[in-house]
């Protein structure tokens, strides 16, 4: 009992000297030591490996999804992830654009799916948009399989979408096109947390932000079918615990400081969003799409679809077909311009 008494001490200790610096502190490893880890062979969703964090403090786990030939690929995708879920439930994503031509890739965030960190814990926009651009570079750099790919796009879901947002309007040479789906730009106004919780929520980010605090949302706003929602419950690698007061703080931070530096984005994008969506807003994707100027840019809604639109069985298909055609018809203006040039 006193020990864990004296635990909490230095932890708000902590957090105090944190206040005065007006950061959060970094991930710290919990699950691996410094050795490679070995992937499971349970895990067959995808060919999976491990590779170092951008700071090289951890160990963080990314699956890829390849083209029978890697030579005629033609588009690369990178994926990163929602709060929710990880890097394996994009695999009927990534199986059938792989079969397309294009080679797939999703990584575990830090602190979610296989990958090392702390649970639930968003603590710095600037550290998670460095690991998906570490990400980048070991898959489109020089002697890698896919150097050689010009058309290279990035799609987010949930606060992936807010991360890959990020990414992208701070680095857009590396990427032609970006893929939002239910992106967590803009939380509905019944979920934003007004004063004094506000004020609650800083203090306690600052205090104590690695400290579980509350469920992200109702499970049930998942998605709408029971079975997928099973499967999600059931899924060991998925987050199904509370959310940190770092997280919550980090995102309404980079929420709102996203919509100023959204100006200037060239860059075309494609919005997916459910009209049932609970979780984030049709306003936050139209915000995007109207930051980007593109005429190839666009905001599709589907009817009835909840915040995971991958896993709703009668819309899954068009989803999916509505992604792959957009990266053709990106990649077809980009030749066309190449060739007026």
């Amino acid at each position: 009992m006193l020990r864990g008494v004296s635990s909490l001490a230095s932890d708000v200790a902590a957090g105090l000297q944190r206040t005065w610096l007006g950061r959060l502190p970094p991930h710290s490893p919990v699950k691996y030591g410094d050795m490679l880890p070995i992937v499971p062979p349970s895990d067959a969703v995808g060919t999976g490996s491990f590779h170092r964090s951008c700071d090289a403090k951890l160990w963080l786990f990314t699956r890829a999804w390849e083209p029978p030939d890697r030579s005629k690929a033609w588009a690369t995708l990178m994926i990163v992830h929602g709060t929710v879920d990880h890097s394996g439930v994009y695999a009927e994503l990534g199986e059938r654009l792989a079969a397309q031509g294009v080679a797939v890739f999703a990584s575990d965030l830090r602190g979610w799916g296989r990958s090392d960190g702390e649970p639930m814990y968003f603590n710095d926009i600037e550290v998670f948009t460095d690991d998906v651009l570490a990400d980048y570079e070991r898959i489109h750099g020089h002697g890698s399989a896919y150097a050689h790919v010009g058309s290279r796009f990035l799609l987010g879901k949930s606060i992936g979408g807010l991360i890959t947002a990020w990414a992208a309007r701070h680095h857009m040479d590396k990427w032609n096109g970006l893929i939002g789906l239910s992106g967590a730009y803009q939380l509905p106004p019944a979920n934003q947390p007004q004063m004094p919780l506000a004020l609650v929520l800083h203090a306690a980010a600052l205090l104590l932000p690695k400290y579980p605090c509350v469920q992200p949302f109702d499970p049930k706003l998942i998605v709408s079918d029971a079975a997928a929602l099973h499967a999600w419950e059931q899924d060991p690698l998925a987050s199904h615990g509370k959310v940190t007061p770092g997280y919550l703080f980090e995102l309404l931070r980079t929420q709102a400081r996203l919509v100023k530096e959204l100006q200037g984005l060239d860059l075309p994008v494609l919005m997916l969003w459910g009209t049932s969506d609970q979780v984030v807003t049709k306003e936050g994707h139209r915000m995007l799409v109207d930051a980007s100027r593109n005429d190839l840019s666009e905001l599709m809604s589907y009817p009835g679809g909840f915040h995971n639109l991958l896993a709703e069985p009668d819309l899954k298909d068009d989803v999916i077909s509505d992604i792959g055609d957009w990266m053709v018809k990106v990649c077809r203006q980009g030749k066309e311009k190449s060739t007026q040039l």
